[in-house]
């Protein structure tokens, strides 16, 4: 792919204008090849359930798994459709078709665990020339951002098909796609969860504002360009003047999850192996952290203060 960065670092959020207000729309840029929505496609039709952002040069996207289990939800209820993401054509090494949907990557598979709100969705291989596509990343990162700490979420809120066109030779859709961006503070933090039904896994707390199917969307810390979070929820409060209570899965959560790394040998591995072999991008913490097996519930452990 001439032109594009294989696992670039991307620059620093501050071309993301946050004075416009808390929440508000961002035009085509340069994050949107990394963060893709999740969607169900239909025939004639797509509905959005959800954002999610990838973590590996070959394709491993990071979402919430309420997002994949409302879309398996759908699928299963309407048996011609399919879950898939929409590939924005726009940002690193596509300068030249700014506003172009890049196409539809149909998911094969999907790996989630129970004790988090976290899933990976793996898209079927993409070919250009042979060779399979490589996409931009966007690093993990395993601190656990302080109360007080600027957050940003980003994630689609919406998608609208303008024009459709479905023959044997050609399937085009043109949609319009709002990526909103959403600012706030973090006013609480949950190492262990918050409760053991709703947030039973390591979560924080922001007056950030996380409108539907931002879930599953990446939340940066500070100037950090490492996602720290995963959208989970947000509520906005009775009271208008109390504002927005949203809350966000520790990116961390996703390094448990087994995911399939050989179908023809049926070999698996766990985020964090992948990441200490190279293909995930993590942070300068990650190299204290550790993976402890317990059973079906592997838990990660740091020897100490962070």
């Amino acid at each position: 792919m001439g032109g594009m960065t294989v696992g670039r670092d991307f620059d620093p959020l501050d071309f993301i204008d946050v004075s416009d207000g808390q929440f508000h729309e961002l035009p085509i840029n340069v994050l949107q090849s990394a963060i893709f929505p999740v969607v169900v496609m239909r025939e004639s039709t797509i509905t959005l359930v959800g954002t999610a952002f990838n973590v590996s040069p070959t394709g491993l996207f990071v979402s919430a798994k309420h997002v994949v289990e409302e879309a398996i939800r759908i699928c299963q209820s309407e048996p011609n459709s399919w879950i898939a993401l929409i590939w924005i054509k726009s940002g690193a090494g596509y300068e030249d078709v700014p506003d172009l949907l890049g196409g539809q990557l149909p998911v094969n598979q999907f790996y989630v665990n129970d004790n988090h709100d976290v899933a990976i969705l793996h898209p079927r291989q993409l070919l250009e020339g042979g060779q399979p596509v490589t996409f931009p990343i966007v690093g993990l990162d395993t601190r656990v951002p302080p109360i007080g700490t600027a957050v940003l979420g980003l994630g689609y809120t919406r998608m609208t098909i303008q024009s459709h066109e479905n023959s044997d030779a050609l399937r085009k859709v043109t949609t319009d796609q709002a990526f909103h961006a959403s600012h706030g503070f973090v006013t609480q933090v949950f190492p262990g969860g918050r409760d053991r039904v709703m947030i039973p896994f390591p979560a924080f707390e922001s007056d950030a504002r996380f409108d539907p199917g931002m879930s599953g969307g990446p939340v940066f810390a500070g100037d950090s360009t490492y996602v720290c979070g995963v959208v989970c929820s947000g509520l906005s409060s009775d009271d208008e003047a109390a504002g927005w209570t949203s809350f966000a899965s520790m990116a961390l959560n996703a390094l448990v999850l087994n995911v399939t790394v050989d179908q023809s040998t049926d070999t698996s591995a766990t985020l964090f192996e992948l990441a200490k072999q190279g293909f995930v991008q993590m942070d300068e913490n990650f190299d204290r952290l550790s993976l402890v097996e317990d059973g079906d519930a592997p838990y990660l452990s740091f020897p100490g203060p962070q």
